[in-house]
């Protein structure tokens, strides 16, 4: 960190040329007798700065985008929504992709309002640890880690000597007294230069009449201040005037300001000789009452001698005195630990994340540190979540749901989730168990899954009620249950599980509640008034429902998903042999057109049967009617679309053939059992009812038909 003579450059005062002096005693004393060998003296040393061309600012950065206004308003950067699809080095800001280190848009992942920075054009790099010298062109420091920051290019004549990058490039190195051509180049206590100085065009200004008495210029390099001694024959006057003259060989004050020393013969009243140089013992600092008696050197200040011969000092124009009595001394201007004249010389105090300041030597005051902001009489960091970036009172929200905390990065509030959470949004998750973002944000497992180590699956905490398929889905009960795999040929896993329209499976039945819930998950559930009898079966090991031939169900038809002219019909049933003629199984119509599953006239035959369809509109199943052996129960498949249909009944090859094309209408009219508008009555029992609205494949009525077979106890 580039320091100015006393603190950090950033806080040091111009000062002016106002100082506190104890008087200095120089006095010349004349001698009209004595002959003075006179010569010019060298110029004043209004130096120039040839050795300080690496000292000028170099305006490195491109300017910003005509279309971004960058203010100096010190607000914290808008937040950027989330990614919205951006690439990895992007973010989204007003609906577009931007680069994360465009300072148009501010830096980091979080910022969108443009860098906006004091003298300075903007740039986007890690956070620098505080390394060296900021310079003009706002470098230095080693790159942090993570998130970017905005900082500074300075312009012309301009440093960022604070390494704060919120206020730009606060100092004016062309006219900054304590960073003059560059931060950390100090004016103010130049070798033995006691007077005014000042910093002009960035270099180190002052002529020879600032110069400690008996001193004076000869080096170009104004760094170099003061840097002869002009009292001694060597240098007598000048840079360039010795004593070489044999009759005149000696150094002598003249009592001329313009020209102070010359040689000389001899030396006059109140001098003495010491080596070759005629002085006043009583005022000469490096003689003070004696030749041998010098004067020590005084840190911010100049030795004098008075008191007919005792050492004192005085304090430079850029320091003032401190204390009082033998224990004073000079501080600079700027040294907040020595503010204050005389006795009100005092140690000055700062608030937490500041630094004690001083100004002209008189006034205690303090500056907030880089990544610090004033607030009142306070200095929060600029990433306090409660006094983001450069304001006060942001008060930065926490995250919406989860462990985290409020913080500020890059200036804009930003949210900081606790070890093992991920932000999405404005939440902190843990997306290895976070259902709605599973492994990332906004990968969101299916009903019916849970989130474990960081993948969607179906197990028996997701799917309680329900087996789990080949892709990981959570499948209806009647697969299975407790997060099992779905047993093989189960409805709902085939590939055209999309056309399955209604399932209906006894051991779900309530007689109490009047219907019976569909479980194909569209919702056409089975209604009833006077509805079956549930009974248990032992025959098949699950529960069945008992039709008297005066009950039924009304098939209900939400998404009119019965609007099809492909149709596979799968049901578990026992038919009593002793049902009544045409005794009707299931039915779909829409009053004019019937598919339908019924008792062959008085026949023990399963008929299948399409209307108004074809002149040979129907398949028999012979004696399959109550036909399922000692128990009497069985399946039957019958399905139909525009080129065929088929029957069988629990897997013995049965007739196919065509009967017509299904007519192309929506069938509302449908009926499980007893249809109430005929005299159809069903009397026996069903297990199970399967619907699909397509024509299935030979593997899937195969597999289905295996799934029936062993879920009710190998018909």
């Amino acid at each position: 960190m580039p320091l100015g003579r006393v603190g950090r450059s950033v806080f040091a005062a111009v000062a002016s040329g106002a100082t506190i002096t104890i008087a200095a005693c120089n006095a010349l004393v004349g001698n009209g007798d004595i002959q003075f060998a006179m010569e010019a003296g060298p110029d004043d040393a209004t130096t120039g700065g040839d050795d300080h061309d690496d000292a000028a600012a170099i305006d490195v950065a491109p300017s910003p985008p005509d279309d971004v206004d960058l203010r100096a308003d010190g607000q914290p950067d808008a937040l950027a929504s989330d990614d919205g699809g951006c690439p990895a080095d992007s973010k989204s800001c007003s609906s577009r992709c931007v680069r994360l280190d465009d300072p148009g848009y501010g830096c980091g992942s979080k910022a969108c309002n443009p860098c906006e920075l004091a003298n300075a054009n903007a740039a986007c790099a890690p956070p620098a640890v505080d390394g060296g010298d900021g310079g003009d062109g706002g470098d230095g420091g080693d790159e942090g880690g993570g998130a970017l920051e905005c900082v500074p290019l300075c312009k012309a004549n301009h440093g960022d000597c604070n390494r704060d990058p919120l206020d730009g490039c606060e100092i004016d190195t062309s006219a900054d007294l304590y960073n003059c051509g560059a931060c950390g180049h100090d004016c103010s206590d130049l070798p033995h230069v006691a007077g005014n100085v000042a910093c002009v065009a960035g270099v180190c200004t002052f002529d020879k009449s600032s110069c400690a008495p008996g001193y004076g210029i000869c080096s170009t390099n104004p760094d170099d201040g003061c840097d002869t001694v002009i009292s001694d024959p060597a240098h007598c006057g000048g840079c360039n005037t010795p004593c070489s003259d044999p009759g005149f060989p000696y150094c002598s004050p003249t009592g001329n300001a313009a020209q102070p020393f010359a040689c000389t013969s001899g030396c006059g009243a109140g001098l003495s000789l010491c080596g070759a140089s005629c002085v006043n013992e009583k005022g000469d600092p490096g003689h003070c009452g004696g030749c041998n008696t010098q004067c020590g050197p005084v840190a911010g200040g100049t030795p004098t001698c008075g008191g007919g011969g005792s050492c004192g000092f005085t304090c430079n124009a850029n320091d003032h005195l401190c204390g009082t009595g033998a224990g004073s001394s000079c501080a600079a201007n700027n040294d907040p630990t020595s503010c204050g004249i005389g006795a009100a010389c005092t140690k000055c105090a700062a608030p937490a994340n500041a630094t004690a300041t001083c100004t002209g030597g008189m006034a205690c005051g303090y500056a907030c540190n880089p990544n610090a902001h004033a607030c009142g009489l306070a200095c929060p960091l600029d990433s306090d979540p409660d006094n983001c970036g450069a304001l006060c009172g942001t008060n930065c929200p926490g995250p919406t749901a989860g462990s985290g905390a409020a913080t500020c990065l890059g200036n804009a509030c930003a949210i900081t989730c606790a070890a093992g959470a991920t932000l999405c949004g404005s939440a902190c998750i843990n997306e290895q168990t976070d259902g709605a973002n599973c492994g990332g944000c906004g990968t969101t497992c299916a009903a019916g899954q849970a989130c474990s180590g960081g993948t969607c699956v179906c197990n028996a905490s997701s799917c309680p009620d329900g087996c789990c398929d080949a892709s990981g889905a959570c499948q209806s009960k009647s697969c299975g249950t407790g997060g099992a795999t779905c047993a093989l040929g189960c409805p709902a896993t085939l590939p055209e599980a999309s056309s399955l329209a209604l399932w209906l499976v006894g051991d779900t039945y309530s007689a109490a509640s009047g219907k019976w819930l569909d479980q194909s998950g569209r919702h056409a559930d089975a209604s009833c008034s006077g509805c079956p009898t549930a009974v248990a079966s032992a025959a098949i090991g699950h529960q069945a429902l008992s039709f008297n031939g005066a009950q039924y169900f009304t098939l209900s038809d939400p998404r009119m998903q019965y609007a099809t002219q492909s149709w596979t019909i799968l049901l578990v049933a026992n038919p009593d042999p002793d049902a009544m003629s045409n005794a009707q199984l299931i039915a779909f119509s829409n009053g004019s057109n019937v598919i339908g599953l019924q008792r062959s006239g008085a026949a023990s035959d399963v008929l299948f049967q399409l209307l108004p369809g074809a002149s040979t509109n129907s398949l028999v199943a012979p004696n399959a009617w109550g036909g399922g052996g000692a128990s009497g129960w069985e399946w039957i498949t019958a399905n139909v679309d525009a080129s065929a249909a088929s029957l069988s009944v629990s897997g013995a090859g049965g007739p196919a053939g065509a009967i017509g094309t299904p007519a192309s209408v929506d069938y509302l009219s449908s009926y499980l059992g007893t249809d109430p508008s005929q005299t159809l009555d069903y009397t026996g029992q069903i297990a199970e009812v399967v619907v699909f609205t397509a024509d299935l494949s030979a593997a899937s009525v195969a597999s289905v038909e295996a799934y029936l077979s062993s879920r009710y106890g190998g018909l």
